[in-house]
């Protein structure tokens, strides 16, 4: 690099780096973790392909734009909230290779959490990096904390938060109260420098912009559901069936429980005991079964779903031309068709195990609550 730039300053010109005021050293270290989180995630991707890891969550094609952003921070003292795909982000902040492979690994030397969490899930007091769960956006929540929390201590220590474009779920809201804190803070010279006119503009229409995004994004995401879940509609009906009659079974069961104590224990009647007692057994029976069922039904709905998904995406980017699949970039195209999708099926998954008994719950237990 040196050599280079000696090259280009003898032309009467100006390196680029230097240009934006970093020394030889600090391109060359920021080239070097560059590299190092690309040659990290292709050791991951050779380790997954082998069937010694479960799954890798790439970060090909955004080393750049991690190590680029991080490089304005200072470790240790800036905090940062990334996302599952921000390895060249934690590398920068102190984290090794070593520590990204013990978490791969689920290792219990793991610095992340100790193996408990899953791949891509950073996390540090010590490199201040928030720790991040699988649900998405949740960091963006934390990183206002964090500048928040900076900004009443009167200190100057930047919150860098990082997320994909599933994550936009809140950040209207999000951004808006950052906005609000930041101008609540200016001077009367600084609200005339920017313009209140500006400032309005920037809380409300720029917002709102993006919040235009996130529609789009949920609009896209149900179309997606709606068009390819439509073959299994039976499938989900019988996963609704069987989870009313399993959440309605796990209600019934505390009234059993008291007929017993105050019609049977109360009054010394074994008879009764015995009978409502077989009575439970059989509910409880109904119970696992509808569970079990709604779980079988629901999965072979998801992983339908799923591989219905990875088909059409197949046979459209095999559509693609060179300059097309160049321009996604072939990490990229692989990361959709794979964990993204993967994503999607576990919500289509987790919805019709988790979701679908969360409102029958609650109403079920108002009824039997005022019964």
């Amino acid at each position: 690099m040196a050599l280079k730039t000696t090259e280009v300053e003898a032309k009467g010109g100006q390196s680029r780096h230097r240009s934006l005021g970093l020394s030889d050293e600090q391109a060359l270290r920021i080239y070097e973790v560059m590299r190092l989180a690309r040659a990290v995630d292709e050791r991951m991707w050779l380790i997954n392909r082998q069937g010694r890891a479960p799954f890798v969550i790439s970060c090909q094609g955004q080393e750049g734009a991690q190590v680029g952003t991080a490089a304005a921070l200072r470790p240790g003292y800036d905090w940062v909230a990334p996302y599952y795909r921000d390895a060249g982000v934690v590398l920068w902040f102190g984290m090794t290779a070593r520590d990204q492979m013990l978490s791969f690994f689920a290792r219990r030397e793991d610095p992340n959490s100790a193996g408990r969490q899953m791949p891509g899930h950073f996390g540090s007091r010590r490199l201040h990096i928030v720790t991040g769960g699988s649900p998405v956006a949740t960091q963006l929540l934390h990183a206002a904390g964090v500048a928040l929390a900076s900004k009443q201590r009167k200190e100057d220590a930047v919150a860098a938060v990082y997320f994909g474009a599933k994550a936009a779920m809140g950040f209207g809201r999000d951004v808006r109260s950052a906005i609000f804190h930041q101008v609540g803070t200016f001077s009367a010279r600084e609200v005339s420098h920017f313009g209140a006119p500006s400032l309005i503009t920037r809380n409300t229409n720029d917002v709102q912009q993006v919040q235009m995004l996130v529609v789009m994004t949920c609009t896209m995401l149900i179309k997606v559901l709606r068009t390819y879940l439509r073959p299994y509609t039976r499938a989900l009906l019988a996963v609704v069936a069987l989870q009313l009659v399993a959440t309605m079974a796990s209600l019934y069961l505390p009234s059993l429980n008291a007929d017993i104590i105050d019609k049977g224990v109360a009054k010394g009647d074994t008879g009764y005991i015995v009978s409502t007692g077989g009575w439970m057994l059989l509910v409880t029976l109904a119970q696992i079964a509808c569970s079990i069922g709604a779980v079988y039904f629901g999965a072979r709905a998801a992983m339908a779903f799923g591989r219905d998904v990875r088909s059409a995406i197949f046979h459209r980017v095999g559509t693609f031309s060179a300059r097309e699949v160049a321009q996604f970039g072939a990490p990229s195209l692989i990361t959709r068709n794979t964990n993204d999708v993967q994503q999607v099926q576990m919500l289509v998954l987790m919805t019709a195990t988790l979701m679908v008994s969360a409102p029958i719950m609650c109403v079920g237990g108002i009824i039997m609550a005022l019964r």
